[in-house]
């Protein structure tokens, strides 16, 4: 019996570290309360509304010195802010990385971290045709490399 328990062991540890690894994944993306989700619904609900053809963003941490927001285009060339004092948002490192992978989630892009002398000042939301440009870009890069 001992021993029995002794080979299924190895199973159950793994099995409890995958399910711990996906509690932890789970628990560190999304916005986990009201406030998080309602500045998540607010600022995607603006983008969709002044940029439904969005091309990308910044989105800046609010710092003493500035509160910040996010600036955002559309692909007909237009920009457009949100400002974070206007709605009411002091908005911190954590929160900024958040709504910029939010926007990007919902928009079909990808964010990235903006830094300054190894500080994070911003993260950049690269919107779908940047995305297929740069894309398009490295292949070109790559088949000259072949020849």
């Amino acid at each position: 019996l001992m021993s029995d328990f002794m080979l299924a062991l190895p199973g159950i540890i793994f099995w409890i570290v995958v399910i711990f690894v996906i509690k932890s994944a789970k628990s560190k993306t999304g916005p986990k309360n009201n406030a998080e989700r309602e500045l998540v619904h607010d600022v995607i609900s603006t983008i969709e509304r002044f940029a439904p053809d969005f091309d990308g963003a910044t989105v800046s941490i609010s710092s003493e010195g500035s509160v910040g927001g996010i600036k955002f285009a559309s692909l007909s060339g237009q920009n457009f802010s949100y400002d974070y004092a206007t709605h009411g948002y002091f908005v911190s490192d954590h929160m900024a990385r958040l709504l910029a992978a939010e926007i990007a989630k919902r928009f079909g892009g990808e964010s990235c971290q903006v830094s300054r002398y190894d500080l994070t000042v911003a993260y950049r939301v690269i919107g779908p045709r940047q995305l297929a440009a740069e894309r398009e870009k490295k292949r070109r890069e790559d088949s000259l490399k072949h020849l």
